[in-house]
């Protein structure tokens, strides 16, 4: 018989183990952790924000580059199915046209009138004054129908080669003839397939060479074609305006018949002197007379040196009539126009 157990005692089984953790009294008060934000003491104002790792994992796998997802490639525009080769269509037929008895028998009316209309035209071709106009559609098909109304039967036959035509569009076409003229050039991107046109909408990707395409490139500017022009006009009336001023200091040669006419102007002014010197008085005592004597011999004695001097002078340099104050202002004018 086992012994009694005392009460204050835990009840203790052996085979099962304790659960929960061992009693202590630091358990039973709960403390207020300090929730720590950042293991600096003093964070600056202006700092860089890191991006978080999941915004990167949205890409899909595989794909570096791709369209933008504003620029959408169009819809293909697919050619009209009518337009293929049809089930016996190269096999020539006749269709019947279902009409009433009406209407047959209006058209076969119609067609004894025409085939009695050309027969007339025929014997009256000679004896008329005007032959008339036939019209051989009309004529050729009142002959072939006879038994069956022209308007109860419709003759369909077939004869397009739709191997050859279809050979001739393929060859002839441009590559991507279906698609847009924008969308035409497109490059693949990944191995998936994704593609995007070199020649977007929105944005340029920078493949397509847009710039050597242009119809002003290798070609010099308008403004400076018109630069250049005005820069070389200025030129050359400047290098005439300094061509002028050297003119204007250098003498240049008297030809032969200028000597002649300058010596005979020369003979003329002194005969002229002469005459007057050889009609004055004999005496001249006033002063008046005097000084006009003494002007007249000045005057004589000047004119006699320059005779002997182109006399004995067979070649004569002058200087140049020119007004260098006009032409000045001459070639100033047109450099400032």
């Amino acid at each position: 018989m086992e012994p009694a157990r005392p009460t204050c005692e835990p009840d203790v089984q052996f085979g099962n183990p304790p659960t929960g953790p061992r009693e202590y009294i630091y358990n039973l008060v709960s403390l207020s952790k300090p929730k720590v934000t950042s293991k600096h003491t003093c964070l600056p104002k202006i700092r860089v924000i890191p991006k978080k790792q999941n915004d990167f994992l949205k890409r899909e796998s595989m794909k570096t580059m791709g369209p933008p997802h504003l620029d959408r490639p169009s819809s293909v525009t697919y050619p009209d199915k009518r337009t293929y080769v049809l089930k016996q269509s190269k096999k020539p037929y006749v269709k019947l046209v279902n009409h009433t008895v009406q209407d047959c028998l209006k058209t076969t009316k119609q067609t004894a009138e025409l085939e009695r209309h050309v027969q007339l035209g025929r014997s009256n071709c000679l004896t008329g004054s005007e032959a008339p106009q036939s019209d051989l559609k009309v004529t050729r098909q009142a002959g072939e129908v006879k038994d069956v109304p022209l308007k109860c039967v419709k003759r369909v036959r077939n004869d397009v080669n739709w191997i050859t035509r279809n050979a001739i569009t393929v060859i002839t076409s441009e590559p991507g003839y279906r698609l847009p003229l924008i969308n035409r050039r497109q490059v693949v991107d990944t191995r998936k397939g994704d593609k995007f046109s070199l020649k977007a909408q929105r944005t340029s990707s920078g493949l397509e060479p847009l710039y050597v395409y242009k119809h002003e490139l290798g070609k010099v500017p308008g403004y400076i074609l018109k630069r250049n022009k005005m820069v070389k006009k200025t030129q050359e009336l400047l290098t005439k305006f300094i061509h002028e001023k050297e003119m204007q200091k250098t003498d240049f040669l008297l030809t032969e018949k200028q000597r002649e006419e300058l010596l005979n102007g020369l003979k003329a002014a002194w005969d002229r002197y002469n005459r007057k010197y050889l009609g004055l008085a004999s005496i001249n005592d006033t002063l008046k007379g005097k000084a006009y004597k003494a002007y007249l011999e000045h005057h004589l004695d000047m004119l006699k040196a320059d005779i002997e001097l182109v006399e004995g002078h067979r070649f004569l340099f002058v200087e140049s009539p020119k007004n260098p104050e006009a032409a000045t202002k001459s070639v100033l004018e047109n450099i400032c126009t």
